[in-house]
């Protein structure tokens, strides 16, 4: 049947277009069949929807059972058109939620701020919300006995701990354009040290802070930072916890399309030194220049990093989103408050793996 109310917008056309098609599939499920003749009072051209043998010829109360014919047809569309509403914005909240892992709040966040089944947003500050696991649902990966290492059992407490970590990455890790030199390590390194034992490791010194090793080389590529790793007091002073940011100067090179391989291969090596550890990948912070690389990089290591956490390797995703293109002092790197927002996306994740169990005591 034809509405006699066209819809206004694109949305309600589709709508209409889909009950309009069910109507008709649902009065041929049921035995009604289209009737051909006009029955009187009734516009014509309009065609009718009537069981066999409901033919007003033949019947004395035809009038009765259209109305009811009549009814039932207009109870089934409301009830089919609620149906749909309800679907629509199921499917439509479903969208607007963050993913595992992802932002969902923070002063001039502007997506979305709710997570995914499974996940909570928790505040790490007034700056940067984060969907994390929750704690009734989320179940450690196993690992295999053969590839562990540790000399002690391994805590799933976030304080305690005695951590050895490897700021691993470009010149961003290195602290570049930061006031102070530090970047992001400073910050962070005094999140960790509450209740924690922490020592940064690297071959590199960059900071005015006193625990200022790091493996932060400005300019390199992913496989340039793959040979950096090897450095003796890198991956082979064995780290019980990795941050791993690179791939930003592959966007510069062009060469990011193959830049998810390369950087898989660099994972690979990081688990084959220090099989004991757990590894922390962030995305890339903003590039103006190149930004749409930038995008698709990102979404190929969330989904690398997701499909190997699935494997039972001891990797995490740390998503940079919340810092923006107003973040940068010179269009790549961040300035300080930039560099501080980065930390408060380290820590979380951080703090993640540890509830795993993941960090244990330094070999």
């Amino acid at each position: 049947m034809r509405d006699l109310h066209p819809p206004r917008n694109p949305e309600a056309i589709i709508i209409s277009e889909f009950l309009s098609s069910a109507s008709q599939l649902r009065g041929r499920r049921t035995g009604f069949v289209e009737i051909p003749r006009i029955a009187p009072h009734h516009s014509a051209g309009v065609p009718r929807l009537m069981p066999p043998g409901l033919n007003c010829m033949e019947s004395s109360n035809c009038g009765a059972r259209q109305a009811l014919h009549k009814q039932r047809r207009i109870s089934s569309g409301e009830n089919m058109r609620f149906s749909i509403f309800i679907t629509l914005c199921l499917f439509t909240g479903a969208l607007a939620q963050s993913q595992e892992w992802g932002q969902c709040g923070g002063i001039g966040w502007t997506g979305a701020t709710t997570c995914v089944v499974g996940t909570t947003c928790t505040e790490s500050n007034p700056y940067y919300s984060q969907c994390l696991p929750g704690t009734a649902t989320t179940t450690p990966i196993a690992t295999t006995t053969a590839t562990t290492t540790s000399s002690a059992p391994a805590s799933t407490s976030t304080t305690g701990l005695k951590i050895r970590l490897l700021p691993l990455g470009d010149s961003i890790t290195f602290g570049l354009q930061s006031t102070d030199g530090n970047g992001y390590r400073n910050t962070l390194h005094n999140l960790l040290a509450a209740g924690n034992t922490v020592d940064f490791i690297g071959s590199l010194k960059a900071g005015t802070m006193v625990d200022n090793d790091n493996e932060g080389h400005s300019g390199a590529t992913i496989a340039q930072i793959q040979q950096f790793s090897t450095n003796a007091k890198a991956l082979p002073a064995r780290p019980n916890l990795v941050l791993l940011m690179a791939g930003t100067n592959d966007v510069f090179g062009g060469s990011i399309s193959t830049a998810p391989s390369r950087l898989s291969t660099l994972i690979d090596s990081i688990f084959t030194a220090c099989p004991d550890a757990a590894l922390v990948v962030a995305t890339l912070t903003p590039l103006p220049s190149g930004q749409s690389a930038v995008d698709t990089y990102n979404q190929a290591v969330t989904q690398l990093v997701a499909t190997r956490k699935v494997a039972g390797q001891h990797i995490l995703l740390a998503s940079m989103a919340s810092v923006l293109a107003s973040d940068l002092v010179d269009g790549v790197h961040p300035n300080d408050a930039g560099y501080v927002k980065m930390a408060n996306a380290w820590f979380p994740v951080v703090q993640q793996a540890a509830k795993n169990g993941w960090i244990g005591n330094p070999v």
